[in-house]
């Protein structure tokens, strides 16, 4: 050793083997550090190394409310999925949003006006929270998604699944009402045996026929005995247990952003009706 003046003795050491160096590399601790490197999918690696943690379930409606895309697990006759934009109140486990289309491309906007119309509709205050992805909903975050505007608080993960609660119910939906159905795709890389494709073919289903079918799951989904209290339906849930605290709506805050915007004749305050300039 150079640095120190030590002499090592070669037979003092044992012989260094292949398969040593790659049970060292194997462990958690030393794996963490170099599988990023080689890994290629980051949701995988964090999955692994990421440290998991749990939020507390929220107990009043209203509290949280937890959004993301999902393409049901369906083809339609073309050969593509559909997409959805979905919202989940994560108190009572009720989808209370949810908007479709054959692209994604504009569906951020009318899930967002869906909501604020449901809301009104239900005669309900909007969520207090917002748990979000960043794809998506980054370029709000200056606009409407300012805390304060659509809602009080705002919470946006930036590609991180595990981040948002609403991904477990994607699971569950999938795996617990959607499955039933023919044209049913099953996930390439399932864990469980069960959830894994077969040799058969997957029919192929007609696009209204995908997003009747997806309405109609989620309706049942709704109205499905709730995790912890199965003496009510999540849909009732929601209604009999909304947060007495929760803000009405800040109109004057999103309509400029949400709102659609309409030409008018009026010009310093005045415009023409009926022959006679009003103001």
């Amino acid at each position: 050793n150079e640095d120190t003046g030590e002499v090592y003795d070669p037979k003092g050491f044992p012989k260094l083997y292949e398969s040593t160096v790659k049970n060292y590399l194997a462990k958690w601790e030393n794996k963490a550090a170099n599988y990023k490197q080689r890994s290629g999918d980051r949701q995988k690696y964090m999955g692994q190394f990421k440290t998991p943690h749990q939020l507390e379930r929220p107990k009043f409606a209203g509290s949280i409310i937890s959004i993301d895309d999902r393409n049901p697990p369906f083809k339609d006759l073309t050969g593509k999925r559909a997409w959805f934009y979905n919202g989940i109140d994560l108190a009572s486990e009720c989808f209370t949003v949810f908007v479709y289309g054959k692209t994604k491309e504009g569906i951020i906007k009318d899930f967002y006006r869906q909501m604020v119309r449901n809301y009104t509709e239900w005669g309900l205050n909007l969520p207090y929270e917002l748990e979000a992805e960043s794809a998506l909903n980054s370029s709000f975050t200056n606009s409407f998604l300012q805390e304060g505007h659509l809602f009080d608080k705002v919470r946006i993960e930036a590609n991180n699944a595990r981040g948002k609660r609403i991904e477990r119910y994607f699971g569950a939906l999938r795996y617990e009402v959607e499955k039933k159905r023919d044209g049913w795709l099953a996930r390439p890389t399932a864990k469980s045996e069960t959830n894994q494709a077969n040799s058969g073919d997957v029919p192929m289903i007609p696009y209204d026929e995908i997003i009747q079918n997806g309405i109609e799951d989620l309706f049942e989904w709704n109205n499905s005995p709730h995790s912890q209290d199965p003496s009510k339906t999540r849909w009732e849930y929601f209604l009999e247990n909304q947060h007495p605290d929760l803000t009405p709506t800040n109109w004057k805050a999103i309509l400029p952003y949400l709102g659609y915007p309409t030409q008018t004749s009026c010009n310093v305050g005045l415009i023409k009706l009926q022959g006679k300039d009003r103001a």
